[in-house]
């Protein structure tokens, strides 16, 4: 057993650092970001890196409970950008912080969420029975 948690946790770092890795990628490639699929990639990588941060934190809950807790964390990340107090705006001046809180709400990211946790999650489903 703590084997098995041992080597999840592996794979879920793994997936987590290569998903962080080519979300970045995907915002600093210098892309055209008017073409909508490269301007939404990065929102539902994010999405897809929470899933397997919860995953690899907490190997042993259930993965369709880690999807929910990921999704109830994105929707609180966008939802919080409509609040525009002047030290929230603050805090989002900074590039990493701003890379976690975002800036503006928009209705398309929550979309983006959506599918970069549902995507995580199939994707975990299927390595774990296959």
């Amino acid at each position: 057993m703590r084997y098995e948690i041992g080597m999840s946790r592996i794979c879920y770092f793994l997936a987590a650092l290569t998903t962080l890795i080519t979300g970045l990628l995907s915002r600093s490639l210098g892309l055209d970001k008017t073409h909508f699929i490269v301007s939404h990639v990065g929102d539902i990588l994010w999405a897809a890196f929470i899933y397997y941060l919860v995953r690899l934190i907490q190997p042993k809950l259930r993965s369709e409970a880690s999807a929910l807790f990921a999704a109830v964390f994105c929707l609180a990340i966008e939802f919080q950008q409509l609040y525009q107090a002047e030290w929230l705006l603050e805090l989002r001046s900074n590039k990493i912080l701003a890379l976690v809180l975002g800036h503006s709400y928009s209705t398309a990211d929550l979309l983006c969420y959506t599918s970069g946790i549902v995507l995580a999650l199939l994707l975990d489903n299927l390595c774990v029975k296959g």
